[in-house]
């Protein structure tokens, strides 16, 4: 038995079909396309400001990566003053909702306090009614008796 890998086309997971129909407008595992000039950076090149970096004072990665320090520091500046300002918004959110749930506690307390109150009026005006008829059949009996 041979070894696929010795056949010619035993490299490629994709049948004829799906190399020159299926996949051909994406041009899957074609070579015809290459990045141009443009979406690489010319070497000594700062990553961050696309500028020639400054032969006084550049910084290189450990994977290679170059980058000024001016534009390091820049950059730390400017992400330090917008992360700032988001958790001030963050925290400026935090607050409204605390309120507005606190709000919304305190309306929802009302509404029990009211609902009790209601149940109470009700039931100590039937309480007064039954006592008034206590009486009042308390007196009938009173008069009868005399």
């Amino acid at each position: 038995m041979t070894r696929k890998s010795k056949k010619s086309s035993g490299h490629t997971p994709l049948t004829y079909y799906e190399m020159h129909t299926k996949f051909k407008s994406a041009q899957y595992g074609t070579t015809t396309q290459r990045l141009s000039t443009d979406s690489q950076l010319p070497f000594g090149c700062c990553a961050l400001s696309l500028s020639p970096a400054d032969e006084i004072d550049p910084v290189a990665t450990p994977s290679g990566h170059i980058y000024d320090r001016e534009s390091i520091l820049t950059y730390l500046v400017t992400k330090t003053a917008e992360l700032k300002q988001q958790h001030i918004e963050y925290m400026s959110q935090r607050k409204r909702e605390a309120e507005r749930t606190s709000k919304q506690k305190k309306e929802q307390q009302n509404d029990a306090l009211v609902v009790f109150e209601n149940l109470h009026k009700a039931s100590s005006a039937s309480a007064a009614i039954q006592k008034k008829r206590k009486t009042s059949e308390h007196e009938d009996k009173e008069a009868k008796k005399m």
